[in-house]
């Protein structure tokens, strides 16, 4: 296909004759094209299309077909039978009333040429510079970030399931890339047990037959893998990713002796691995505050100002195991990459660390704001007790006091286990040793009392952070993170984001920023309309609490 640009036409008048009869109350995609044109322009996607080809569908449609189809969680063909049928679709698209529309597949094809030349943020990031340019998004306001776990789009697999889904997907591979190979040393009896789906068969219920049944799958896996890996064997095979996913699979679930091979008792193996599937190789097992879950996570972030509406501005999709923490540096220098970083960011415990709130100041200029984490060190959970915070530190003299006044007599610049530099002090034995509190300091009687501090900058952040904690305006203040939950609430139940469309970190990442850009289209013209953000639901019961 070629892309030949061509100026937008109007709305033609019977569109708009009809559009305007039949939504005399308002309506989305109405006030959409009248406020905030089409958004897009044929030479946005010039980069995509080459110079040579037949003509197709303008790319400004099909990018703003993609976000009302996300906009309302549509399939490709719910989407494409909406441009067909819907008034408000054709006023907001240019066509006429008598328009037949286009295939569904053109859809896949669009969103498969944004992944191909790595485009896949072109439309959340033209949708967010047209509504700046309208003054709906305040770029250097306030903004809040939460994540969410999201479920991938593969059935859970028991460990039986899992070795044997992994041998037929590896066979798949190699039979699409080398079928004469893979053809001129095959077994016959594979063919009875690799040729369809595992849950196609039944499964033996019975222990014994089960670990029968997996010893012969790791035999066979350790077959083709020494085929693969011989000197007769194309050298391309041993790089497919699921010959190195069956790989590593063998090594966690099986092992050898003189005996033959054996399977792994369910313990020995990770957890992690356990749980993942051959379908989907970047998905990956999850667990926080007591949920488990197959699949990945999602960072949001979104803008947080009275005056203008709540705006989704960055969009992150991690391994599920990644630590929240871990992703707020990247996020920050993205957003002030683009001239979108807030001045206040509101996070809640998971994302704050000492580090983290230094770093966002100096390198960016944010005030990250959230719950910083209590320490779980013993003095911590008693009444009057000498805790770290108790001690009085003098960087400047490098020295610190103990609440008896007693000053140490070591100071050592060192790292924590998690690599993060410390400073470690500590007191004279002698000292310790004779002090009346002592019960209520250590517990140790070898030595004197040590305690970590966090090096300067560090120290003074966490120790700003929780004097503003204990103020009168903090609560008002910190009740904007609130607002977040709101917002993926909505992502994932109304617009679909819980369970991936797709497979693989680049589409599932593609599919969430179609989906965060879809809520940003509501919201914008939800405000253009008037429609004012409602204030939190209360049941009729729960009023009565109230009255």
């Amino acid at each position: 296909m070629i892309l030949h640009p061509q100026p937008i036409p109007a709305v033609p008048d019977e569109t708009a004759r009809v559009a305007h009869i039949a939504f005399q109350g308002g309506n989305r995609y109405v006030q959409l094209r009248d406020r905030l044109g089409t958004i897009f322009q044929d030479e946005d996607f010039s980069d995509l299309y080459p110079n040579v080809g037949c003509t197709g569908i303008a790319p400004w449609r099909l990018a703003l077909v993609t976000l009302m189809q996300f906009a309302e969680n549509l399939s490709d063909r719910e989407a494409a039978d909406a441009v067909r049928s819907r008034i408000d679709w054709k006023y907001a698209l240019s066509l006429e009333l008598s328009d037949p529309g286009f295939d569904y597949s053109v859809l896949t094809e669009f969103r498969q040429r944004l992944l191909q030349h790595q485009a896949e943020t072109q439309l959340f990031e033209r949708l967010l510079e047209v509504l700046q340019s309208h003054d709906l998004l305040i770029a250097s306001g306030r903004q809040r970030t939460d994540a969410t776990h999201i479920l991938g789009q593969v059935r859970d697999l028991s460990r039986l399931e899992l070795i044997g889904e992994s041998l037929r997907a590896a066979l798949n591979r190699v039979a699409r890339c080398e079928p004469d190979w893979l053809k001129s040393w095959v077994l016959t009896s594979w063919f009875d047990r690799y040729s369809k789906p595992f849950s196609e068969y039944h499964l033996p219920k019975k222990t014994s037959e089960r670990q029968t049944q997996a010893e012969q799958i790791g035999q066979d896996s350790i077959t083709l893998l020494e085929q693969i890996y011989s000197d007769t064997a194309p050298p391309t095979l041993r790089h497919l990713t699921s010959v190195t996913f069956l790989h590593r699979l063998c090594i966690y679930q099986f092992y050898m002796d003189e005996s033959g091979i054996h399977w792994r008792d369910p313990s020995e193996a990770p957890a992690s691995f356990r749980f993942s599937s051959p379908h989907d190789l970047d998905m990956s097992y999850g667990r926080k505050r007591g949920s488990d879950w197959i699949g990945y996570k999602v960072q949001i972030t979104e803008t947080c100002d009275d005056d203008a509406p709540n705006l989704i501005t960055h969009v992150a999709t991690t391994i599920s195991s990644k630590n929240d923490a871990a992703t707020l540096g990247a996020i920050q220098s993205e957003l002030a990459a683009r001239q979108r970083a807030p001045t206040q960011q509101f996070v809640d415990a998971s994302y704050v660390s000492a580090p983290n709130m230094v770093r966002s100041q100096a390198q960016y200029g944010i005030d990250l704001i959230g719950p910083t984490r209590l320490a779980q060190r013993w003095q911590y959970k008693q009444l009057n007790t000498y805790p770290a915070a108790a001690f009085q530190v003098d960087f400047d003299r490098q020295v610190t006091i103990c609440p008896q006044g007693q000053t140490s007599h070591l100071w050592m610049n060192s790292h924590h286990s998690n690599g993060q530099p410390r400073i470690f002090v500590r007191f004279a034995k002698e000292i310790c040793a004779a002090c009346p509190a002592r019960a209520q300091c250590t517990k140790t009687k070898t030595r004197g009392r040590q305690v970590q501090f966090h090096i300067r900058a560090e120290y003074e952040a966490l120790k700003r952070a929780r004097e503003r904690e204990q103020t009168s305006g903090y609560e008002r203040l910190y009740s904007r993170q609130a607002g977040i939950e709101r917002t993926m609430s909505q992502l994932t139940n109304q617009m679909g984001m819980r369970r991936t469309r797709y497979r693989g970190m680049v589409k599932v990442h593609l599919q969430h920023l179609l989906t965060a850009a879809g809520l940003k289209l509501n919201r914008a013209t939800d405000w253009l309309m008037g429609k004012k953000r409602a204030k939190t639901r209360v049941s009729a019961f729960a009023t009565l609490a109230y009255a």
